[in-house]
């Protein structure tokens, strides 16, 4: 059977849990959903530790900091990674390396999207309640957006999916923007 496998990047520290969170939420509501597999990765190449196959979808979600309004959800295509989140990693090995290496062992990269929630780019530390509600909603955010992905799979069908049933992935999409202020 081929499986669509959610991979929620981060760590248990600060905002690079929002990847987690949200795999956590999404665990929860694609649970009655055999082909759908979602989990926790502390690195990208831990996806291994699934019985994964080059038939098989996969979505890594994660947070970046790029120049979008943060609580923004974005999805890329494989070639549509911006560079810097290509290269940065707190994960050891960056998700550009690791989308090379299954390509290596013939995963089709137009099966693996990314999609990525804004997060501040401020350095100073803000009080610990205006934190947590910032980062509910990057996980909302980014939540919302992989699960209306899912929706749409599961409604035409993983294993029919393609570019041209509506859903374009050959560019990075912008999702509802919080509205300003909210963040």
């Amino acid at each position: 059977m081929n499986r669509l496998y959610i991979f929620g990047l981060g760590s248990p520290y600060g905002w690079d849990q929002v990847g987690w969170l949200a795999a956590d939420q999404l665990r929860l509501t694609f649970s009655g959903q055999p082909a759908i597999v979602v989990d926790m990765l502390s690195r990208p190449t831990n996806l291994f530790s699934h019985p994964i196959t080059p038939m098989d979808w996969v979505i890594f979600i994660d947070s970046m900091m790029g120049k979008a309004r943060p609580g923004t959800a974005q999805r890329f295509t494989t070639l549509a990674l911006p560079p810097a989140h290509q290269k940065f990693s707190s994960h050891g090995i960056d998700l550009n390396t690791t989308i090379a290496l299954l390509a290596s062992l013939g995963f089709s990269t137009e099966k693996i999207q990314i999609v990525a929630v804004e997060i501040p780019a401020d350095t100073e530390p803000s009080p610990e309640q205006t934190f947590r509600r910032r980062q509910a909603l990057a996980t909302q955010s980014l939540h919302a957006e992989v699960k209306s992905c899912v929706e749409y799979w599961l409604q035409f069908g993983v294993y029919r999916f393609s570019t041209t049933h509506g859903l374009s992935f050959q560019q990075n999409t912008h999702v509802e923007s919080p509205p300003a202020g909210s963040f």
